[in-house]
């Protein structure tokens, strides 16, 4: 697999940039011809959605989420937008140590741990006033 284009905002790498769709292929082909690959794609059964990772150079990567399963946790998102982007991965040294400290900055942890089946890591979502992000500690 490619390496990853990281970007740094706030002292916090950026891993991908989380974006549900409900027309996964018409929604890659855009980012095809703007310059992106198609560097990994995966059925994640814990989400039951299909995942597919998009990288560019010097740009962040963009993984898209599709499902059509209306007991999929991001199927409201998926379902009802052709492109929203929802989340925002962080990569993080210390996943446990990560948590408490965005803990005591207000969030809430939303999801347990779980490895990614998309990235050979270990990945949890936590919220704060209307912003998701995503945590991943590569393993």
């Amino acid at each position: 697999m490619k390496s990853q284009n990281c970007r740094v905002v706030n002292g916090l790498v950026i891993h991908h940039i989380g974006v549900a769709t409900n027309n996964l292929d018409e929604l890659t082909d855009e980012y095809l011809r703007d310059g992106y690959q198609i560097t990994n794609e995966v059925y994640d059964p814990g989400q039951k959605a299909k995942l597919r990772l998009l990288s560019k150079d010097n740009q962040n990567s963009i993984e898209l989420i599709y499902t059509d399963n209306p007991e999929s946790r991001v199927f409201n998102l998926s379902h009802n937008n052709y492109k929203k982007e929802y989340h925002t991965c962080f990569k993080i040294n210390n996943l446990d140590r990560a948590i408490k400290v965005f803990k005591k900055d207000g969030y809430s942890l939303i999801t347990n741990i779980e490895i990614a089946k998309l990235f050979n890591g270990r990945i949890c979502f936590m919220y704060k006033s209307g912003k998701l992000i995503e945590l991943m500690e590569e393993i």
